[in-house]
């Protein structure tokens, strides 16, 4: 009842029941706490239905949502230049929201053309992003049409109403790129929310949002030297409590997180 939790379950370990090596079982955490005040969603569906998880809604994002801020913590993991992230968001500018979806057109894109004539993205810049790219294709949560429904709203207001939430990434997980992609997408937007909150209650328009702590495994993917500095998750690193948002890293390489976010952690559990 001290804080909620919104969980990047990387390798399914949280929400449902798990077996250790010796065929053991162990509880998740919708099984601890029956009452609703954890929920699953899901990325992957089918291997979900296929573990016997309870999942309470399904994680889609469009094409049209997805910003150059979110891909751009991803430039290590695809191979992003400084030059190809800088393209991104010249792309983002030039043709709007449906920047993804034109760099992903099976047929030749128009749109890119313009830009490849008029000289504004180098050819082979442009044909490298594109290669790149290709990798979300493979990503079943990814769709051509955003969803009617706002997820990203439903689940500020279930982490509002005090409901821990833990996203599952089924065979997603095995793949950085999903992780850090959603994990850097809805905390952008998740903390947008309650900075937006956390200002209108120091107004009186409302009250606090309920302290959230964001679970993050992998951690020096998104806190190492090199980016912790301007990614959403060094600012949270860095704000402490200030908007009710902070973190619990989880990383078997502690080593490769930036030496001012280890300065900021005030408790530490280390095991074999």
């Amino acid at each position: 009842g001290k804080a909620v939790n919104l969980i990047f379950d990387m390798h399914n370990d949280y929400g449902w029941q798990v077996h250790d090596e010796h065929g053991r079982e162990y509880k998740g955490l919708r099984q601890l706490f029956p009452d609703g005040r954890v929920q699953v969603i899901t990325l992957d569906p089918e291997t979900s239905r296929h573990r016997g998880s309870k999942v309470d809604g399904t994680l889609l994002i469009g094409y049209d949502q997805i910003e150059p801020e979110d891909v751009e913590m991803l430039a290590g993991v695809l191979g992003l230049s400084d030059v190809q992230v800088g393209a991104l968001y010249y792309l983002r500018r030039k043709l709007g929201k449906r920047w993804v979806a034109e760099l992903l057109r099976e047929d030749e894109s128009e749109a890119l053309t313009t830009i490849e004539d008029e000289e504004r993205i180098q050819s082979g810049t442009l044909r490298a992003i594109q290669r790149k790219f290709e990798l979300f294709r493979r990503f079943d949560f990814l769709t051509e049409q955003a969803p009617s429904d706002d997820l990203v709203e439903e689940i500020f207001l279930r982490l509002n109403r005090g409901t821990s939430v833990v996203l599952e990434f089924g065979n997603f997980g095995n793949t950085l790129a999903a992780y850090v992609l959603v994990a850097n997408y809805l905390t952008r937007r998740i903390h947008a929310r309650y900075v937006e909150q956390k200002n209108q209650a120091v107004g009186k328009q409302t009250g606090d949002p309920r302290p959230l702590m964001i679970v993050i495994e992998e951690a020096h993917k998104f806190l190492d030297p090199d980016i912790a500095g301007h990614t959403i998750f060094g600012t949270i690193a860095r704000e402490l409590r200030k908007y009710n948002v902070t973190l619990l890293i989880i990383d078997q390489r502690p080593s490769g997180i930036d030496d001012e976010v280890m300065s900021q952690i005030g408790t530490r559990v280390t095991c074999l």
